[in-house]
């Protein structure tokens, strides 16, 4: 099953583990991706045990609108727009496809109107030059509670071998979902 085609315009993919069920409404579907402590770990060792190399990114997250703000340290700030332009549900997991476009740090406004704002651990393994499998922890600014999410990001290109990324995909999945 092909899970990217040459018809996408996105240019970013999520591809979030769901650990529990989802609930449907009339005009929209809610989806649970917070594993509990002991599985996410569980699924994180299993990986670990594979050629993949994992290497970790720490940052504090701010949301405004659809500007994303990451600070690394007070050393390094990323800003991203991130357009949520579609949302799949497959079997284990969710597909959300994104047009996400580098910004200049000066386009993130002067403002107290964040969205939200959080503390950000990853750990990443390169699956290819395109495909890696994130094993995130984030603690809300505001609350004490960890979220455990595992998810496999796909950056698009048009000029990709989409056989070799697609193989890349599923074998990343069949491995955290396994």
């Amino acid at each position: 099953m092909a899970l990217i085609t040459c018809q996408h315009t996105n240019n970013y993919f999520e591809f979030v583990l769901l650990p529990n069920s989802h609930t449907q409404y009339d005009t929209f579907d809610v989806y649970d991706y917070s594993f509990t402590k002991d599985a996410f770990y569980n699924v994180m060792d299993k990986f670990k045990n594979t050629k993949y190399k994992p290497f970790e990114k720490q940052h504090k997250e701010y949301i405004y609108e659809d500007l994303c703000l990451e600070n690394y340290d007070n050393k390094e700030l990323k800003l991203y727009k991130k357009h949520l332009v579609s949302c799949k549900h497959m079997k284990d997991f969710v597909v959300l496809g994104y047009n996400r476009t580098k910004q200049s740090v000066v386009n993130f406004p002067s403002t107290l109107s964040i969205a939200s704002t959080r503390y950000v651990k990853r750990l990443i393994f390169r699956i290819s030059n395109r495909v890696y499998v994130n094993f995130e922890t984030s603690i809300p600014e505001s609350m004490d509670t960890i979220t455990y999410c595992i998810y496999v990001n796909y950056n698009h290109d048009e000029n990709v071998d989409l056989i070799a990324i697609n193989r890349d995909l599923q074998n990343a999945l069949m491995i955290v979902s396994a």
